[in-house]
C-alpha cells in the first residue's frame, strides 16, 4: 500500500482552512487555499502548497497564484488587465490575459494566442495557466465579435516555438443557426516569420450529442523537436516552405438512459509532429513537449455519482499504438473540494507512452 508523502504544507493548510473567515470575501473578489500532493512512478514524491486569488469589478480584473513547495516560493501574475469601453459596441484591453478560440476538448490547435500553454491541458482545477502581455480591440454585434490582438511575451525568452514572439491575430466568432464558430488568422515574427489560420465549429445533433472540429494551417514550423529532425534529415528547408495542418473532429454524447454521464470522443492530426522515421531519430527523451507525434485519439468520460465526479480519459497515440490513462473524481463539499487519481502509461520501450506504474495525485482546495 502506497503511503502518501509527508508534507509541511497540509497542516498549514487545514488550520488557515478552519480558521477562513467568510468575512474575508469581498464582492469582487474570489481565493482559493490548496495543498498538491503526488506520488511518480519512479518513486519520486512532491508536495506543495499554493495560494490563488482572483479580481474582477470593472474595469479590472487580476488572477494570480502564489505556490510554496520545496524549491523556492513563486509568485505568478497569470492575469491582469484593464478593460475600457470605447462605445456600445467596442471594447479595449489592456494587460496580461487569455484568449481562446477553440471550441475542442482534448487538442486545440486554433489557440493560437498561448499556443504552447492550453493546449493538452484537460484539467486546471488549481488555476496553473497564465496569459500571455497583449492589447486586444473588440467589436460586438448581434451577428458576432470581431477581435484584433497584439501580443509580445515580454516575460520568456523566444524558444523557436511560441513564447518570446511578437504576434498579431484577427478573429471572428460568431454563432449561425446552430453553428457556434470561431475564425482566427494568426502572423508571429521571430527568427522566422510566420502565418497560421484556422477555424473551429459546434454544432448539435441533436438533444444529447454535437460535433465539433478545428482546422489550422500553419506556414512554416517552429517545434523544436521537429526542426532538430528535419536538420538531421537536412531538409530543414522545408520547414520554412511547408503549410503544416492540424485537425481535430470529435464528438459529445449525453445518453439519453445515462444523462448524468458524458461521453467525449476525439481524433486528433498534428502535421508539425513527428513521424515515424523523425521519432525513430530523435526518440522521446529530447524534451518535455507534451504529444510529439502525429496522430491521437482522446476518450473521456464524466458521471456524477452523488457528491463525487468520476472522470476517466485516454489519449492513444495511433502511431505506435501506445495510450495513457487517467481515472480519478472530484469530491465536493461547501466551500471544499478534493481531486484525487492516477495515471498510467500502456506501450513499448520504443513507443511514447511506456508502460508504467501508477502516479497518484491529490488536491485539496478551500475557497475562501
Amino acid at each position: 500500500m502506497m503511503r502518501a508523502p509527508t508534507s509541511p504544507f497540509l497542516p498549514i493548510l487545514l488550520a488557515l482552512a478552519s480558521t477562513a473567515q467568510v468575512s474575508a470575501k469581498q464582492a469582487c473578489f474570489t481565493g482559493r487555499l490548496g495543498s498538491e500532493l503526488s506520488y511518480e512512478n519512479n518513486g519520486q514524491s512532491a508536495a506543495s502548497f499554493f495560494i490563488t486569488g482572483q479580481y474582477w469589478c470593472d474595469p479590472f480584473e487580476l488572477k494570480l497564484r502564489f505556490t510554496l513547495d520545496e524549491d523556492d516560493p513563486d509568485l505568478e501574475l497569470q492575469e491582469a488587465f484593464y478593460r475600457s469601453d470605447l462605445s456600445a459596441t467596442t471594447t479595449l484591453s489592456l494587460g496580461k490575459a487569455i484568449i481562446a478560440y477553440d471550441k475542442s476538448h482534448f487538442f486545440r490547435p486554433l489557440d493560437v494566442i498561448q499556443s504552447g500553454r492550453l493546449n493538452f491541458d484537460i484539467r486546471d482545477s488549481s488555476g496553473t495557466l497564465a496569459g500571455l502581455p497583449l492589447v486586444s480591440l473588440a467589436r460586438f454585434r448581434s451577428s458576432g465579435t470581431t477581435r484584433l490582438v497584439l501580443s509580445r511575451d515580454f516575460e520568456n525568452d523566444p524558444d523557436g516555438a511560441n513564447l518570446g514572439l511578437e504576434q498579431v491575430v484577427l478573429s471572428r466568432e460568431g454563432l449561425t443557426g446552430d453553428l457556434d464558430y470561431a475564425v482566427a488568422l494568426r502572423y508571429a515574427s521571430g527568427a522566422r516569420d510566420t502565418f497560421s489560420a484556422g477555424i473551429s465549429a459546434t454544432r448539435a445533433l441533436n438533444d444529447f450529442a454535437l460535433i465539433y472540429g478545428s482546422a489550422v494551417l500553419q506556414q512554416d514550423v517552429r517545434r523544436a523537436d521537429k526542426m532538430f529532425a528535419l536538420a538531421l534529415a537536412e531538409d530543414l528547408q522545408r520547414a520554412e516552405n511547408t503549410w503544416y495542418p492540424q485537425l481535430a473532429l470529435g464528438m459529445v454524447i449525453n445518453p439519453p438512459a445515462e444523462p448524468e454521464l458524458t461521453l467525449t470522443l476525439e481524433a486528433f492530426h498534428d502535421g508539425t509532429g513527428l513521424t515515424d522515421q523523425e521519432w525513430s531519430s530523435l526518440g522521446r527523451g529530447f524534451g518535455s513537449l507534451p504529444y510529439m507525434r502525429q496522430n491521437y485519439i482522446g476518450l473521456s468520460a464524466q458521471r456524477s455519482f452523488g457528491a463525487v465526479d468520476g472522470f476517466s480519459s485516454a489519449v492513444h497515440s495511433w502511431d505506435d499504438h501506445s495510450t495513457n490513462l487517467r481515472i480519478g473524481g472530484q469530491l465536493s463539499k461547501d466551500r471544499f473540494s478534493v481531486d484525487f487519481g492516477g495515471d498510467w502509461s500502456f506501450g513499448t520501450s520504443d513507443s511514447e507512452f511506456r508502460t508504467s506504474d501508477p502516479s497518484v495525485f491529490l488536491e485539496v482546495r478551500h475557497d475562501l
